[in-house]
């Protein structure tokens, strides 16, 4: 909880020196996941700020976490900046970079790159590339390809990820998700499924490993008032490392302000 206030204070001071300029949103959240089959369990709390201008998105975030295993406990803190910005009505792109302590709780090291180019009524398709390094110096990259179909309250995405890593070679992700808006347009339900292999995205335990997972997500917001919102998410996982199968269940809180 201190870990919380903490970055929670820290990103209303950030929140106060862009509050001139454009929308923002200030979001707290925490996630559990517990998984079977002695694999122990995760917990996640932070905080994140979004500032909207006119053709600029900077996204500043903070992350505590905690991954147990039977005999072991790791902590590590995370730190994301995150810029979207639109060069025309047709081009944008998003640029992140991703910094945490060096345990097997989040990626150690992320540097990514999307470009989004309006391609018709209606779609939007991207591609991307990043660089990554894990706990222990295990170096990746892994290059994206996407689209995403837009309807007056539906949105559906598909998103295919390639990765290389460092002693364990080639892998592959899917992450298919819907989206839909409620009818006066201010809360939304989103489902996304997941398959692949990469499971060095997902949990990093003591080594590159490759197997097989998938699972499925479903989050609800909910505006409450006119500024504040609450978010809830339910989730499943299912993953095998070709030497022991387990199964996580997720579940997740964040608040919302927006002025």
């Amino acid at each position: 909880m201190q870990h919380m206030l903490r970055m929670t204070v820290a990103a209303a001071l950030l929140a106060g020196s862009l509050a001139h300029a454009g929308e923002s949103t200030l979001t707290t959240h925490a996630e559990y996941i517990d998984f079977n089959h002695g694999y122990g369990s995760k917990r996640i709390i932070g905080a994140e700020l979004v500032n909207k201008t006119n053709r600029t998105t900077v996204v500043m975030s903070g992350a505590r976490g905690e991954r147990t295993y039977e005999i072991e406990r790791f902590e590590s803190t995370r730190v994301i900046g995150t810029v979207y910005h639109d060069w025309s009505d047709t081009l944008s792109t998003r640029t992140s970079v991703t910094i945490s302590s060096d345990a097997p709780v989040f990626v150690h090291r992320e540097l990514a790159h999307d470009f989004n180019v309006k391609a018709g009524k209606g779609w939007l398709v991207s591609a991307g590339a990043k660089a990554l390094e894990y706990a222990g110096d295990v170096e990746a990259t892994a290059i994206n390809v996407g689209a995403s179909y837009y309807l007056p309250r539906v949105t559906i995405s598909y998103k295919y990820t390639r990765y290389d890593v460092e002693d364990l070679g080639e892998s592959n992700s899917h992450l298919a998700s819907i989206r839909v808006r409620d009818r006066n347009g201010h809360g939304h339900t989103q489902l996304w499924l997941g398959y692949g292999d990469s499971l060095h995205e997902l949990d990093w335990i003591d080594a590159p490993v490759k197997g097989r997972a998938h699972g499925i997500t479903l989050r609800r917001f909910q505006p409450i008032g006119e500024h504040l919102g609450i978010g809830i998410t339910a989730g499943y996982t299912d993953r095998s490392t070709g030497v022991a199968d387990y199964e996580g269940v997720i579940g997740a809180l964040d608040l919302s302000y927006r002025w």
